[in-house]
């Protein structure tokens, strides 16, 4: 009897240690939402002008930033698959009118105002080529694989990546209320743009390709549009009291929206319309709000104290991942957003 008392005794004892350790140890840490993957120098002031970009097919992400002595500096980087291409090439271009898309897996086009680029993502290098003496991007648009659209003189023209043939798609003349194209769907024989009255956006149009007839039209008024993969569009139209985010995929008509309080300095979302990612910056600091398209509330903010956040985003096609940049004066840094602890 006086042994059962003498174990029962120690467990208490031991118990009772149990809980005053447990009660002095210090709360867990919270769970950090951002991986830093990059720092880089750039000329004073611009590092809010890094261009942000995924790519599918070589399941990673583009970055293009501002170089310290001016030009533009490109990299590339895959977490999933433990890639980084740092410096992977370096442009007296300007971050002004670029376009990129993919060619295949690990290769990629860069249109911009000096010079075409052949991006060996993974090899970490590129090839160039020279634009012709009278060429220059204006609203180009990529069409396929190896070519692209550009506006020039009222036409649309159609552009192989080595320059050597030109082909007229349509003349925007036709188009009534033409005020840019938006992208090609139903692999390039529809082509849609954007309708203005001259001052502000008014709605979209459609025609085939071949054809300079507009075959229909929708009314709505937005601000400004964004290309979400290769058959969808994020519409943005500035309200009173906040904005309408429009998610709208033109080939298969998936439609989704969201009224947001806080008008974002940059926004996107992912290709199947799910979630909206929006940043702000406040003072020298900032944050990104991430909202579920899908039901129309916020998921959570994440707030960055260290920098203002670039206003170009970019999220992965599982919408797992947002990439983003943040600087402050000529420091930058690039990171990714872990999208699912929201």
């Amino acid at each position: 009897m006086k042994r059962l008392i003498c174990i029962f005794l120690m467990l208490c004892t031991a118990l009772s240690l149990v809980a005053c350790t447990s009660g002095e140890q210090e709360p867990l840490e919270p769970e950090e939402l951002f991986s830093p993957l990059f720092r880089f120098t750039v000329s004073e002031g611009k590092s809010g002008e890094t261009r942000l970009y995924y790519l599918p097919k070589s399941e990673g992400f583009l970055y293009l930033h501002p170089g310290e002595e001016g030009g533009i500096t490109g990299g590339f980087v895959s977490p999933s698959r433990s890639i980084s291409s740092e410096a992977m090439f370096k442009s007296d271009a300007s971050l002004g009118s670029l376009l990129v898309w993919e060619d295949s897996k690990d290769r990629a086009h860069l249109l911009t105002d000096r010079e075409l680029l052949t991006l060996l993502l993974k090899e970490n290098g590129a090839h160039r080529t020279a634009l012709p003496e009278d060429f220059l991007p204006h609203n180009p648009v990529s069409l396929d694989k190896l070519s692209f659209i550009n506006e020039r003189d009222g036409l649309l023209l159609i552009h192989p990546v080595d320059f050597k043939e030109t082909y007229v798609l349509a003349q925007s003349a036709r188009l009534p209320d033409f005020a840019g194209l938006i992208l090609p769907s139903d692999s390039g024989k529809k082509l849609w743009y954007a309708r203005s009255d001259g001052d502000a956006y008014k709605g979209i149009g459609f025609f085939d390709y071949g054809s300079n007839t507009p075959l229909g039209n929708e009314d709505f008024p937005f601000d400004s549009f964004q290309r979400i993969g290769k058959t969808a569009v994020l519409f943005t139209r500035v309200l009173e009291d906040g904005a309408l985010y429009l998610y709208r995929d033109l080939e298969s008509g998936e439609t989704r929206s969201v009224v947001s309080d806080t008008v974002f300095n940059g926004v996107t979302c992912d290709v199947a319309g799910k979630l909206l990612c929006g940043s702000v910056s406040v003072g020298e600091g900032g944050a990104v709000h991430v909202l579920d398209l899908e039901t129309g509330k916020e998921k959570g903010t994440y707030t960055i104290d260290y920098g203002s956040p670039a206003k170009s985003l970019a999220i992965s096609n599982d919408a797992k991942t947002l990439l983003i940049a943040v600087g402050k004066d000529s420091d930058e840094v690039l990171g990714t957003l872990d999208l699912t602890k929201f």
